[in-house]
């Protein structure tokens, strides 16, 4: 693959739109095709999954005391990711454009394994498999502080989680746009 696949990670409401917008358009300025997308609901399936996830107070499944199940939630999730990857991320990746994604699997290891029965490696495992192992090579999170929004960066980079052969050198000035517009 050709492009370059990038993550925003963080709480509702800490700006992680505004700052996925940010970077959409400082790299867009810079010539570059660039995708956003979220999970879940980046696509038709994902959005319905997305409404089945994040029921309202008062829907019919809440009111009876209904609730999704922990493996079963995993499962939800893991499906909207794989229809993602195949249908917008991949697509996207091997033509060159630059991805930009409101959550992708750290989401779900906060969300799935933090506090519910299952385990880090079960939700990492699940969605490695969804995805055929597919990572971002970088990652942002971003937080709230008293004094505004705080983004901490991690770049992963591995050829192997982005099937690509292309060194890290060759992206270092995509990465430092990306921390000029995050930082902006």
């Amino acid at each position: 693959m050709t492009g370059l696949f990038i993550s925003f990670e963080g709480v509702d409401g800490v700006g992680k739109t505004t700052q996925v917008e940010r970077l959409r358009d400082y790299l867009e300025a810079a010539g570059r095709e660039v995708v956003v997308t979220r999970e879940p609901g980046g696509t038709a399936l994902g959005g319905s999954l997305r409404q089945l996830l994040l029921r309202e107070p008062g829907d019919a499944a809440e009111a009876d005391g209904t609730d999704i199940a922990p493996r079963a939630e995993a499962l939800i999730f893991a499906a909207d990711r794989a229809q993602h990857v195949a249908e917008v991320v991949r697509p996207a990746l091997e033509r060159g454009a630059v991805v930009i994604t409101d959550r992708y699997l750290d989401s779900s290891l906060a969300y799935q394994a933090g506090g519910r029965e299952l385990t880090a490696d079960d939700v990492r495992g699940l969605s490695m498999w969804a995805t055929g192992g597919l990572m971002p090579v970088r990652t942002t999170w971003t937080r709230r502080r008293r004094t505004g929004v705080s983004s901490m960066t991690r770049i992963a980079w591995s050829p192997r989680a982005t099937n690509s052969s292309s060194a890290p050198g060759r992206r270092s000035s995509i990465w430092q746009a990306t921390s000029r517009a995050v930082s902006a």
